[in-house]
């Protein structure tokens, strides 16, 4: 008989409200923290405005036994829902997920906004933590012997699903297993006898990548740097110069080439001191198997295409055909 009352209490709270408030339009998505009990949930819907009382949504749960299947993560709510549907939707082990594609050359910030447009992590925090790896205990070092310091490079450019309130450690994890399942291979492929540490390997694929328009030229500008590295010329890579800038692509004034920073190629000869972007496969590859060739500077011609010479001055009638 008890049980039975309780139901009929809970009856009229089974009615969908009369109308939704403003901040659930349908399609709002609805969040259950991990190990909370039915009251726990019952109050976090409430306080969301997804149920008129926290009580009947633990008294309803109880009686249906549903208390004990509640799921945790974020779930998109279709439309307007009364407590009978929300609670199905809520233990049906479907949590929300967003599918994201971190394109190839994205850099930490590029990456923490674009994770943030979705709703999925905090920018200021998740580029706090990709700087500093010191938090994964080492990890990177003696899987890969990466330096301490900064996440750039090692968060492989793919297409994840992501669960809304997932954290940032944990998406920064997914992202660094996902370059340990996917580079690591190849580097133990075509490595060996290149004279690159994976480290180094990284750092040229991640220039090689923002420089790169088409992929037939990636073997070929990688052999422009690796015969530089391997004379003891500066690498005089833009990309590497806007990276420390911290601008976005444009044209470089005799200015940005004076400033002081290890990432001036122009300035510093060899590597900088990490990766500038997050490179894909391809141009890890054309690294550690770089095109055969004499050249030593290559121009943009504008079309996405480069124009490749040996010597500066044929470099300079390239730039003077490629209009600069």
């Amino acid at each position: 008989m008890a049980a039975a009352a309780a139901g009929l209490a809970a009856a009229w709270w089974l009615l969908p409200p009369d109308a939704w408030p403003a901040s659930h339009p349908p399609g709002a998505r609805i969040r259950v923290e991990a190990g909370s009990g039915a009251a726990v949930v019952g109050a976090s819907l409430a306080q969301q405005g997804w149920v008129r009382s926290a009580a009947a949504f633990v008294v309803w749960s109880r009686l249906t036994g549903s208390d004990r299947q509640l799921q945790a993560g974020y779930y998109r709510a279709a439309g307007r829902l009364n407590l009978v549907e929300l609670v199905r939707l809520l233990t049906s082990g479907r949590p929300l997920e967003e599918t994201v594609t971190i394109p190839e050359g994205s850099t930490i910030r590029t990456i923490a906004a674009l994770l943030a447009q979705r709703g999925l992590v905090d920018p200021d925090r998740f580029v706090r933590l990709a700087l500093d790896d010191r938090w994964l205990g080492g990890e990177l070092a003696r899987r890969l012997g990466k330096p301490p310091g900064s996440l750039e490079g090692y968060l492989f450019p793919d297409t994840y699903r992501f669960s809304p309130g997932q954290g940032e450690e944990q998406i920064l994890r997914r992202m660094v297993a996902r370059f340990v399942e996917r580079v690591l291979p190849i580097y133990r492929e075509l490595g060996e006898g290149t004279g690159l540490s994976l480290h180094e390997a990284v750092i040229l694929a991640s220039i090689v990548e923002k420089e790169a328009m088409v992929d037939p030229e990636r073997p070929l500008i990688a052999s422009v740097f690796r015969n530089r590295l391997r004379l003891g010329r500066p690498l005089q890579a833009d990309p590497t110069v806007l990276y420390a800038l911290g601008d976005g692509p444009r044209r470089l004034t005799r200015d940005d080439l004076a400033v002081d920073s290890p990432y001036n190629t122009y300035r510093y000869p060899g590597l900088p001191p990490t990766p500038i972007a997050s490179p894909g496969e391809a141009s890890l590859r054309a690294v550690l198997a770089p095109a055969s060739t004499p050249y030593l500077y290559f121009v943009a011609r504008g079309d996405g295409t480069h124009i490749f010479s040996r010597t500066f001055r044929e470099h300079r009638q390239a730039r003077q055909q490629a209009g600069y």
